[in-house]
């Protein structure tokens, strides 16, 4: 659950075992330098960091910056946290907010298509690992060959 790549239909990077405000931008810069399919979206689907403090909704937020400077065109976010970040994007950027990362898995399986890259990323407890191990299944996303 750290940097694991999947491919299928979509690629998918598996960040979701952990987050905090510096991973959580580095894994961004990743997503925003990631090669794409020629028709290919760089989506983010992000759940809370948990155990930030009092500044905590500001690192949220903070995100934002990182996001728009790496061109990332949608953004699904999982858990309270999580939605102050959704309400300062962009609308073009606004994929789907939810409390959960459970709810969220609909809304963003519905929403890949061919050729996407997809980043998810969270702490642990926001299980954001449960939206990759059912889009491995559906999907069937598996790791990529090895070079020879």
């Amino acid at each position: 659950m750290r940097l694991q790549c999947l491919t299928g239909p979509f690629t998918l990077i598996d960040e979701s075992y952990n987050a905090n405000p510096a991973s959580m931008r580095a894994a961004i810069d990743l997503l925003g330098e990631s090669r794409l399919a020629v028709l290919g979206r760089r989506i983010a689907a992000l759940g809370d960091m948990l155990e930030l403090g009092a500044q905590s909704e500001e690192l949220h937020v903070g995100l934002r910056e990182s996001l728009v400077r790496n061109h990332i065109d949608r953004v699904y976010a999982a858990g309270p946290l999580m939605k102050s970040l959704f309400e300062a994007l962009p609308a073009q950027m606004q994929g789907k907010w939810a409390m959960s990362a459970a709810e969220l898995l609909e809304p963003l399986t519905s929403s890949l298509e061919g050729g996407d890259l997809l980043m998810v990323k969270g702490s642990n407890g926001s299980r954001m690992g449960s939206i990759v191990a059912a889009l491995e299944e559906r999907c069937a996303l598996r790791e990529p060959a090895a070079a020879s």
